[in-house]
């Protein structure tokens, strides 16, 4: 190879090689970027889901959901939003549930309205005849081994008004609204026949729309 053939190779090669090394350089902005301040209110939908296993019941049994007081069933990030944030109120609910019949017994189950005073002394029949109650029976080794059951709850369409001005709705972490009368949806199960207890597994999402507001000072 002649020295002319080796030069003009090797402007070929770095003439190559500096088209895949060319870098860009990228100017950020000196400036500091301008975020939103957090809001003295703060809209968002929380939750949870949990399984119980149903073994040999062979009574009535209720579970509540409350539609303005959590009670028991807190749902995640409940206590973080109130460090955050002094009170709140909740719009409204939704309960998912589902059962699965894993023994040899059918039993009935529903999930309706109640209420805080009334929910305590319910039974199957009250519950069952109660308007916009949905009613299953869930029959072991079938099509209806496996019921569920999907509600929805507007917590002003209960009561009759917008709680977002009513303070007797209000909630704080560790005091409930001060209304005695509350609005509940209790998912209630017993056997079919009542000398024939039932197996089941039962699966429930618990959900709240809610509002909290009036930051914590600090």
């Amino acid at each position: 190879m002649t020295r002319k053939n080796f030069t003009n190779k090797n402007r070929k090669t770095n003439k190559k090689n500096s088209e895949f090394s060319t870098t860009t350089t990228t100017m950020l902005p000196h400036r500091a970027p301008m975020y939103k301040p957090l809001s003295d209110r703060y809209k968002v939908r929380l939750g949870y889901t949990t399984t119980r296993n149903l073994n040999i019941i062979n009574v009535f049994q209720g579970f509540t959901y409350g539609v303005f007081d959590v009670g028991g069933n807190v749902p995640k990030y409940w206590n973080q939003f109130f460090a955050l944030y002094r009170y709140a109120y909740i719009h409204g609910i939704q309960v998912k549930a589902e059962y699965a019949n894993i023994g040899v017994n059918s039993f009935s189950c529903a999930l309706g309205e109640s209420n805080s005073t009334d929910s305590p002394a319910l039974t199957m029949k009250k519950l069952s005849e109660t308007p916009r109650t949905q009613w299953k029976q869930c029959i072991p080794n079938g099509n209806h081994a496996v019921v569920s059951f999907n509600r929805s709850v507007n917590g002003a369409a209960l009561v009759g008004h917008q709680v977002s001005s009513d303070q007797d709705y209000f909630t704080q972490l560790a005091i409930p609204p001060s209304v005695p009368f509350l609005p509940q949806l209790v998912l209630a199960h017993e056997p079919t026949v009542l000398a024939a207890p039932f197996s089941a597994i039962l699966t429930v999402s618990y959900y709240i729309d809610v509002e909290f507001f009036t930051l914590n000072p600090q």
